[in-house]
């Protein structure tokens, strides 16, 4: 049995990530996606579990900070009382943790892996937008008053998650465009194509997400190869835009009559009652606390801020525990090429985070996708500076210079 763990830990593990992002982008239920991954990543990477990783876990600033964020997280249940819909945060915590360490197994055995991880993101990504526009009542409702939420499909239940999706795999296509030295075209065709889905959509998270990322992208990393590639893309849209000007400027033109959804009277809400006390302020009011709220006629399920969500249920020491986590895995982040790419994903889901989101304990979920992915690659990718762990019986592959997110092997 333990010679079989070995050899699925140290050779085959890194398979369970692109069958997450199917379990993600496929199926057509939350249902169906949290049973797929129970059977076919919780379980695998429960097989895969030894005490023996903690020391080498625990070398990792961010790894440090986010458990202690899930404690305390789980701490708050305690808050308002024992119930019976505690197990289901419970179950998102059990979930979360074994994404958590799928990607430090990832990382630690099969870190040249990262092109193939990101390339098999894309595919999936683009099956995911082809069945989504399947599903759609089409472009010929694209001045329904409500068509945005049309969009929403099996895990993405809500146009902001579809939104979140499409444009992270828009970055993964824009960002393969300008580093993969083959299939430029292909890539580039792939990236127009999600950035006209991502439009459609008439996510305004989605939108904040995609141009913070496609910004920090294009800044810190601008080559004069690159100019091609970025001209082709203008082009691209401009004319898809010239050719459907009518439904351009219809979806444009709902996306400004929603206004701000109600989100300033929903943060005020959720401020208020944040701030309601001096120790609620400061604990929480516990995760599974009712976030329910009213503004006007409308009842809102959540304060549409992961900020304030997490103000509101886990207090200012869960806030602050988030934030430090956030930090500590953009610093790695930063500190290497071989990273980057999700720091910058990272960085860009923090300010889609302003009009939308709840909290990091997830099922299989956009947040879970775009937001706990990202970083933990962030948390737990190698750098040229870190030592590698002993490992028995794995040959590394070593480094494929022709690939930028590979990191080379380190003695």
């Amino acid at each position: 049995m333990q010679q079989a763990q070995t050899t699925f830990r140290e050779k085959h593990i890194w398979l369970l990530l692109p069958l997450l992002f199917a379990i993600h982008f496929l199926p057509d239920s939350q249902t169906g996606a949290r049973n797929f991954y129970a059977v076919l990543i919780f379980l695998p990477v429960a097989f895969s579990f030894r005490f023996e990783d903690w020391p080498d876990i625990r070398r990792y600033a961010a790894a440090r900070w986010f458990l202690l964020l899930v404690a305390w997280m789980l701490l708050t249940l305690v808050w308002d009382g024992i119930e019976f819909n505690d197990k289901n945060y419970l179950v998102r915590a059990l979930v979360t943790m074994s994404l958590f360490y799928l990607v430090y197994l990832v990382n630690r055995y099969h870190p040249e892996r990262q092109a193939t991880i990101l390339k098999s993101f894309l595919v999936f990504g683009l099956a995911g937008a082809v069945l989504i526009l399947i599903d759609w009542r089409g472009m010929e409702n694209v001045g329904a008053a409500r068509q945005h939420f049309a969009s929403a499909r099996g895990v993405f239940d809500h146009h902001v998650f579809v939104g979140w999706a499409m444009a992270v795999t828009a970055l993964v296509a824009l960002w393969l465009t300008l580093h993969e030295a083959r299939y430029k075209v292909p890539y580039g065709l792939a990236f127009v194509f999600l950035l006209v889905v991502t439009f459609l959509v008439q996510s305004r998270g989605g939108y904040v997400v995609f141009a913070t990322g496609a910004g920090l992208i294009v800044l810190t990393h601008w080559r004069k190869s690159w100019l091609w590639p970025v001209l082709f893309g203008l082009a691209a849209v401009l004319v898809l835009g010239l050719a459907f000007q009518t439904e351009v400027r219809i979806i444009l033109e709902k996306v400004v009559e929603r206004g701000t959804s109600g989100r300033i009277p929903i943060w005020s809400n959720g401020w208020e009652a944040a701030t309601g006390s001096a120790l609620r302020f400061l604990f929480g009011h516990g995760l599974s606390a009712d976030s329910t709220n009213m503004m006007g006629s409308y009842q809102a399920d959540h304060y549409h801020n992961l900020y304030l969500n997490i103000l509101y249920h886990a207090g200012l020491v869960g806030l602050a525990l988030y934030v430090m986590t956030v930090v500590a895995a953009l610093r790695r982040a930063i500190r290497t090429r071989a990273l980057f790419f999700w720091g910058i994903v990272l960085a860009a889901m923090q300010v889609g985070f302003i009009p939308d989101g709840e909290h990091p304990l997830q099922n299989p979920s956009a947040t879970m996708l775009c937001l706990l992915l990202p970083l933990f690659y962030a948390t737990f990718g190698k750098t040229s500076k870190e030592p590698e762990p002993a490992v028995t019986g794995h040959r590394s592959a070593g480094y494929n210079s022709r690939s930028p997110e590979a990191v080379p092997r380190t003695s």
